[in-house]
C-alpha cells in the first residue's frame, strides 16, 4: 500500500474529511441527478462543489504542511472555495423556495464578477499571499491585510444579502 495512503487512513482528521467531501459529492450529485434542468438542483451542485474544493485545500494544509508550493496552492483553493460558498450559498437562498426581490440578473452578474475577479487574483497574483516559505520545517504564508480585509468584506456581504 502506498505510504501517503496509509499515512492518510492512520489520521482520524483526514478520514473523517475525507468522508465528509464524499459524502457531501455524492449529496450534491444525487440532488442534481434528480432534475438536471431544476435551477434549485444545479445551485445546490455548485454548492456542494465549492464545500468539497474547500475541503481539498483544508486536506491539503493538514497532511502538506511542510511542502510551501502545495501549502500556497492550498491558500489560494481555500481563498476560492470560500468565495464559491459565498457565492452559491446567496444563489441558493435567495432562490428558495421563492426568488427574493435581491435575485436580480444585475446581482448575480456583479457578484460572479467579483468571484471571478477574486479568484484570478488570488491564483495569478501576489496581491493575496505575499510570501510563502519553510521555517523549522513548516510552511509559512504571509496574507496581504488589506485585500484579505477586502475579501472578507465580500463574503460578509454575500451571506448577509443571503438572508434577505
Amino acid at each position: 500500500m502506498n505510504i501517503a495512503f496509509t499515512q492518510i487512513l492512520t489520521n482520524p482528521q483526514l478520514v473523517g474529511l475525507a468522508l465528509v467531501t464524499l459524502l457531501n459529492l455524492a449529496l450534491g450529485v444525487y440532488v442534481f441527478l434528480k432534475n438536471r434542468t431544476e435551477t434549485m438542483n444545479q445551485i445546490f451542485l455548485v454548492l456542494t462543489v465549492s464545500i468539497a474544493l474547500w475541503s481539498v485545500a483544508i486536506f491539503l494544509t493538514i497532511f502538506y504542511y511542510s511542502d510551501v508550493y502545495i501549502y500556497d496552492l492550498s491558500d489560494k483553493l481555500a481563498y476560492v472555495g470560500g468565495l464559491l460558498i459565498s457565492l452559491s450559498f446567496y444563489l441558493f437562498a435567495a432562490s428558495y423556495p421563492y426568488k427574493s426581490r435581491l435575485f436580480s440578473s444585475k446581482l448575480i452578474i456583479t457578484f460572479i464578477l467579483i468571484t471571478l475577479i477574486f479568484s484570478y487574483v488570488a491564483f495569478f497574483t501576489n496581491l493575496f499571499v505575499i510570501a510563502a516559505y519553510v521555517r523549522d520545517g513548516l510552511a509559512i504564508i504571509n496574507h496581504n491585510l488589506i485585500t484579505y480585509t477586502f475579501y472578507s468584506i465580500v463574503i460578509i456581504v454575500f451571506f448577509i444579502l443571503s438572508m434577505f
